[in-house]
């Protein structure tokens, strides 16, 4: 096929995952949906359709997930088989774009295993995104290979599409059986060590505030559900609903809310604090990673940033600040429309050769190993 026809004709992607994680996270749903309205065609990843050889790109996220298994063994088996994959995109010339969500995966299993795998995937790479400038930085700090690979810069969109919008906050209170009159902080997600919740129902009992409530809503991994239960004891004033909660049932939560608290010990990117920000709950952060770039795209009164540990002074002050937000946070920034056109766009460049430029707006396209856009 002559570069006229290649550059006429759709590009077409495969994508790890494209659809295929809806449940768990609709992100990759709505990615793939923004860069087929942007003239792309998507599918979802498999081995079979990579050997193939018609694709042009390979799109994979979080490429660690694949280590995740039962022992060591088959942990070895599933790097070898993803080694293998990468070996035959080069060998179909199809092109390897990482988005790189986490430098530095929580919750490794087999971290030897994942930086050889690390190593294998960089030198095949046609280039990476990241969803920030703070996490294109961490990321090179951590694989300062990464510098001599393309890069854009691409956010995180919304999550306005995929739930219905929250009800009026004293209707959710009814349906959750919440008293009127009550100022309420909610933690939403799955509950992992790495973020902290235990500090947070530690910190949230040292207020002597009666009508304050906190809800802890998401499914516990491993011990640390016991844990919780322990620390709430019996504080009324403290609400474990420590289940999966459903697509329907997710806004009332929101609704509910005064104030959403992430209090992550470590964060580079959240999209619980973009759901959040979807549903039009302000929210209360590390300042950390990408946080203080979220909080400049987004402003007061709806993203609040903390220093260091979080303490009770911190949630008083932002649940204080938070009685500003009214409508709709301004996410304008996050709109999937721009971001499909920049994904679309990234791959182009990785076919004609010439980087995109800065535009006006300040957004850049893959950088050279100075950090310089190209």
């Amino acid at each position: 096929m002559g570069r006229s026809e290649e550059r006429n004709r759709a590009i077409r992607i495969l994508a790890s995952p494209a659809y295929g994680n809806r449940a768990a996270n609709p992100y990759n749903e709505l990615l793939t949906a923004s860069i087929e309205r942007a003239g792309g065609e998507v599918q979802e990843f498999s081995v079979r359709e990579l050997v193939k050889g018609h694709w042009d790109i390979w799109h994979l996220h979080w490429p660690e997930h694949s280590l995740h298994q039962d022992g060591v063994l088959r942990a070895a088996k599933a790097l070898l088989k993803r080694c293998l994959t990468i070996f035959i995109a080069r060998a179909t010339r199809t092109r390897i774009v990482w988005t790189v969500h986490n430098a530095k995966p929580h919750d490794l299993p087999f971290p030897r295993m994942y930086r050889a795998l690390r190593r294998v995937l960089v030198l095949a790479l046609g280039g990476w995104i990241s969803l920030s400038d703070e996490a294109r930085d961490d990321a090179i700090c951590a694989i300062p290979q990464l510098a001599r690979r393309p890069s854009w810069v691409i956010p995180h969109g919304d999550y306005r599409s995929c739930y219905p919008p929250s009800p009026p906050r004293g209707e959710a209170r009814r349906e959750l059986g919440i008293e009127p009159g009550t100022r309420v902080l909610l933690f939403f997600g799955l509950i992992r060590g790495y973020k902290n919740v235990p500090h947070l129902v530690r910190t949230f009992r040292t207020i002597d505030d009666p009508c304050l409530r906190l809800i802890i809503a998401g499914k516990p991994v491993g011990a640390i559900g016991e844990e919780l239960r322990a620390l709430a004891g019996s504080d009324s004033r403290i609400r474990l609903d420590m289940e999966f909660i459903s697509d329907e049932r997710l806004p009332l939560y929101f609704g509910a809310a005064d104030l959403t608290v992430l209090p992550f010990q470590r964060i580079l990117n959240s999209g619980s604090a973009l759901l959040s920000l979807s549903l039009d709950t302000p929210v209360l952060v590390p300042a950390l990673g990408s946080m203080g770039q979220l909080a400049d795209w987004v402003g007061a009164p709806w993203v609040h940033l903390y220093e260091g540990r979080l303490d009770a002074g911190d949630l008083s002050d932002a649940l204080a600040a938070a009685a500003a937000a009214e409508g709709h946070a301004p996410l304008q920034a996050f709109a999937w429309d721009d971001i499909g056109e920049r994904t679309l766009a990234a791959y182009s460049d990785l076919f004609d050769g010439a980087p995109s430029e800065p535009g006006a707006d300040g957004r850049r396209g893959p950088r050279t190993s100075a950090g310089h856009a190209a």
